[in-house]
């Protein structure tokens, strides 16, 4: 129970954290008065949620301003011109570690970056395609990245954003892998249906929400909501190009006051049949849902 209270703890650090960068990005968040003491007491209360019961007992966090830790479990490479905004490691007994990273390149650049450095290192690490369930909704200019190690006892994930001075905020973080987590098997390891589709919206589509359901052997479905000033029929077309790109097939579409529906089916490598169901549902002003559903025949 311990150690997923700590899992979980990481996942909301990390969660915060991108929303942070997002917010950043977009100029939302404003700093106002407090010093060194302060932000000091800040770090550790975003550190130790109190609606979660705090830190477990063995946990040993240490926070570095400006700095990577001393002792690194594995080799972090910083292109020219990097720059460290900070990073924490845990000391005790859950084995994790995050680093924040200003990179001048391009958000997928520096996504390729540390692709070929983690793959072509000595630590034998191997990518883990969407470690985190398989398909659904992403923003354009999130580009995540996840690796396992060679012995498959740490799980490692990226996180690149676009920023707003030319650099990209890449968030590193590292645990021990929980169980399953390196699994080959994408239900095995996320528990969704490996049919279901990754979909990149739109550049300027922001995900406020989002949800799935579902099994993992027959049906399952995907949800977003979306702010965007794109028309549904821009949204349904970028989509779509995916979608065939990904061998589904179209079948029929059509559009009522705005709102846009399609089919589609696709014959998987086991030879299984499948169809699916896109739609784009306007909502308020540049308010926008997406949704598909895959469903084995």
């Amino acid at each position: 129970m311990q150690r997923r209270l700590a899992l979980t703890l990481i996942a909301v650090t990390a969660l915060v954290s991108f929303a942070l960068s997002t917010a950043a990005q977009e100029g939302e968040i404003e700093v106002i008065g407090g010093d060194e003491a302060t932000l000091r007491e800040l770090i550790v209360r975003i550190f130790t949620p109190i609606q979660l019961g705090g830190m477990p007992d063995d946990a040993q966090p240490r926070v570095y301003v400006g700095a990577l830790p001393e002792d690194l479990p594995f080799d972090i490479p910083l292109p020219d011109g990097t720059r460290v905004i900070g990073s924490s490691v845990d000391l005790g007994s859950l084995d994790n570690g995050q680093v924040y990273l200003d990179v001048p390149l391009p958000t997928q650049e520096a996504v390729d970056f540390y692709r070929a450095a983690f793959l072509g290192g000595a630590d034998g690490w191997r990518e883990q395609p969407d470690q985190m369930g398989g398909g659904g909704f992403t923003q354009a200019q999130t580009a995540p990245a996840n690796f396992c190690s060679g012995d498959g006892d740490t799980l490692l994930s990226l996180i690149a954003v676009e920023g707003n001075t030319g650099m990209t905020h890449v968030n590193l973080y590292w645990q021990e892998a929980y169980s399953s987590a390196c699994s080959d098997d994408l239900a095995d390891r996320s528990g969704m249906l490996p049919t279901l589709p990754r979909l990149d919206l739109p550049s300027g589509a922001r995900i406020v929400a989002s949800s799935s359901g579902g099994g993992v052997t027959n049906s399952g479905y995907v949800s977003a909501a979306i702010q965007t000033d794109l028309s549904t029929a821009d949204i349904a077309a970028h989509l779509s190009d995916q979608l065939e790109e990904l061998g589904w097939t179209l079948t029929n579409d059509h559009t009522v006051d705005g709102s846009t529906a399609s089919t589609w089916t696709l014959t998987d490598e086991d030879g299984d049949d499948w169809t699916g169901v896109l739609i784009i549902v306007a909502g308020g002003e540049e308010d926008v849902t997406a949704f598909f559903q895959a469903t084995r025949q």
